[in-house]
């Protein structure tokens, strides 16, 4: 490389073999390598290092021109030879012994492996016939299993059969429970302020609405049987038609002696089953003349277990309902009728207890009767058919995603 003018490979090979010549201790090649570094660092101009290595080059030549010191070197490189020779000696000698050694290995590695593939060509056959009869087990679980898969689906076949049957007649009692609620046109034909919350839990509902004229007085109702889904709407039906008997058959108008009638008309109903049967409903039913041309009306409203709302002046007023259902109860007192002056453009409210026990909003909790009167008192400056839209999208909204816990029924009218 020095020949060649490479200094940058020249030096750093220069560096290594002054390392090796100090660590086996050649004295006069170290010699020689501090003169070629100082020969390198003088035609860099790197004068500090020339200087560097020119009292390095000079501090070993004295010491090496010393005669007992190069006696000394002589004998000291006399003895590394001799040194390098027992050991290369030795080096052979482990060689022939590890030949030796490893033919040996190799003879008991091969008496080995034919005892391993002995053993190994046993264990095989062993597991050859445990995987033979496992497979064979195997088969006859399979062919076991296919067979308990056949009967499944079967059974799963039939069990969706039945299940369309059920949804089918439970879809068709839907038709005929819509048949025995007015119709909101009907409705709305005599009360064209007024609106229907109604929204059952299951197919069919515990809850109905209820609409009857006399020739002077119009009745309607919102009525919560017991249970909901199919026992409910059994219920209902029966309760439905108990009140067509009471106005029809009976002659009555009077709210309070309607439910009178009504519950013994249900009690009765159930009594000829010959079991005990304690259903029947909540209701609140109230009573409103056809002529309503007057700036006062007056209104005659009965309720069991269910209260009635107005809304007059601005102020929400609440008449509390009897304390005991239509249907088999510890003491039947008679039911209440409450007279009440309204005036013109009031509006009243029937509710069943669903909106207010339904579970929803941040934290799950119920809506509560409170919260629902001052929703009610906030919308009062809205059409009916507004409030009914926006108490509609308030429950929806309330429930969210958790399920709903029970049928819903709201009546607001203005009269």
């Amino acid at each position: 490389y020095m020949a060649k003018h490479d200094v940058t490979n020249a030096e750093k090979l220069a560096v290594k073999s002054l390392e090796i010549a100090q660590e086996n201790e050649f004295l006069t090649m170290e010699l020689d390598i501090y003169k070629k570094l100082y020969e390198l660092s003088e035609s860099q101009n790197k004068f500090e290092k020339a200087l560097y290595y020119h009292k390095k080059y000079f501090k070993l030549n004295d010491s090496l021109t010393n005669k007992p010191q190069i006696q000394k070197f002589a004998e000291l490189e006399n003895k590394m030879k001799e040194d390098r020779l027992n050991a290369e000696h030795e080096r052979k000698e482990l060689m022939i012994l590890n030949e030796k050694s490893n033919k040996e290995s190799q003879l008991k590695r091969q008496q080995y492996l034919s005892y391993g593939i002995g053993i190994g060509f046993t264990i095989l056959l062993v597991f050859s016939v445990i995987i033979y009869r496992s497979l064979q087990d195997n088969k006859r679980k399979n062919i076991i299993i296919s067979e308990q898969k056949r009967e499944v689906e079967l059974q799963k076949s039939i069990v969706e059969e039945k299940k369309k049957e059920v949804v089918d007649s439970i879809e068709y009692a839907k038709k005929i429970q819509e048949a025995i609620l007015p119709s909101e046109e009907v409705i709305q034909s005599v009360f064209p302020e007024s609106f229907i919350l109604y929204q059952p839990k299951d197919i069919v509902a515990g809850d109905f609405y209820w609409m009857e004229t006399t020739h002077d007085t119009v009745l309607i109702a919102a009525a919560d049987c017991t249970g909901h889904g199919v026992p409910g709407a059994m219920v209902s039906v029966v309760c439905s038609n108990a009140l067509n008997r009471a106005v029809k058959e009976f002659n009555l108008s009077d709210p309070g002696k309607i439910l009178d009638k009504v519950r013994d008309l249900v009690i009765d109903t159930f009594q000829k089953s010959g079991s005990e049967v304690k259903d029947g409903m909540d209701i609140s039913l109230v009573a409103i003349p056809k002529n309503r041309s007057n700036s006062e009306i007056k209104i005659k409203w009965a309720g069991a277990n269910n209260p009635l709302w107005y809304i007059s002046d601005n102020t929400i007023t609440e008449i509390k309902p009897n304390k005991q259902p239509v249907g088999k109860f510890v003491k039947q007192d008679p039911f209440t009728t409450n007279e009440i002056s309204l005036i013109k453009g009031s509006k009243f409210y029937l509710i069943t207890d669903g909106f207010a026990d339904q579970f929803g909003g941040p934290k799950g909790k119920k809506f509560k009767y409170k919260s629902l009167k001052q929703e009610i008192l906030n919308l009062n400056g809205m059409s009916m058919k507004t409030q009914g839209e926006n108490l509609q999208a308030l429950f929806n909204s309330w429930k969210s995603s958790l399920e709903q816990v029970d049928d819903v029924t709201i009546i607001g009218i203005m009269v």
